[in-house]
């Protein structure tokens, strides 16, 4: 069944690393909110960003962090795959504040979480991986729910990510899109238009 334990030494090392992320991510999330200088220059777009980013950060991923990484830790498979699915997260998030986010005091706590969240999301890859038996949801899980869930968000995400598709579209041309709202790059649309 999903829920069966394989615990051992990768998985305390998953819950070391998940405990340390959810430190580090909720460190920079307070110091995102709480000090002034650190999206100071950015954008207002930008700043607006990050300030919703790292509230979302504090509410919603440092505790899923924790309870993944306790769960992981534990060794079973389902707190594996949810652990994952937070630390890809994780990763996308701080791949933007590591390359768009202009140099501040929170730079190296950006890049410490981007390395220790790929390092773990590798490491969890290969636990769910060695598995002895084949991932089987059981009759219990919701799948209806957990797919309805899934599509929701989806759906929501896309149209946010429409109007940014849009938006690159019509700007691309003229060369003006990223440079209107301060920065090289538009990583957020570059994201949506590889997924």
């Amino acid at each position: 069944m999903l829920d069966e334990p394989a615990s051992g030494r990768p998985h305390r090392i998953l819950a070391a690393a998940g405990l340390t992320l959810a430190v580090l991510m909720a460190a920079i999330s307070v110091a995102g909110l709480y000090c002034l200088e650190t999206y100071s220059r950015e954008t207002e777009f930008w700043a607006g960003q990050a300030i919703a980013q790292d509230w979302f950060d504090l509410l919603v991923t440092v505790p899923m962090l924790v309870v993944g990484a306790v769960w992981a830790g534990r060794g079973s498979r389902r707190g594996l795959l949810v652990f994952g699915g937070v630390l890809l997260f994780t990763v996308y998030t701080a791949v933007i504040y590591a390359f768009v986010i202009h140099l501040n005091s929170l730079f190296l706590a950006y890049c410490a979480i981007l390395g220790i969240a790929l390092y773990a999301l590798v490491g969890c890859t290969v636990c769910v991986c060695q598995a002895r038996r084949a991932l089987q949801v059981s009759t219990s899980f919701p799948r209806r729910s957990a797919g309805g869930f899934l599509i929701g968000v989806r759906q929501m995400k896309t149209d946010k990510e429409d109007g940014w598709r849009a938006e690159t579209l019509c700007s691309a041309p003229a060369g003006d899109g990223p440079a209107r709202q301060g920065v090289a790059i538009q990583p957020v649309p570059s994201v949506a238009w590889s997924s």
